[in-house]
């Protein structure tokens, strides 16, 4: 299972917040549309570094950074070709 889909699943397996599921495409904003709240957004950074064995630094916990599944995989992509 690839990047964007094992955050998908994490996303849809966690709480929506009254919003439909298949309505996330890897560009949805998920953030600002308040399909995650910053609670949701803490865990699922939590199971990024658990699953993906990255760790975060606090430069790098901007809003920005973790908006679209495309955005949170490209990131991760990026950390583990360099780490």
């Amino acid at each position: 299972m690839d990047i964007k889909q094992q955050i998908r699943n994490r996303i849809l397996s966690g709480s929506l917040n009254g919003k439909k599921a298949d309505r996330i495409t890897d560009d949805t904003p998920l953030l600002s549309s308040g399909i995650l709240d910053s609670i949701s957004m803490m865990e699922l950074i939590d199971f990024l570094e658990e699953t993906f064995q990255v760790e975060f630094q606090p430069r790098e916990l901007k809003r920005d950074s973790f908006e679209t599944i495309s955005i949170m995989a490209e990131l991760i992509a990026r950390k583990r070709s360099v780490e």
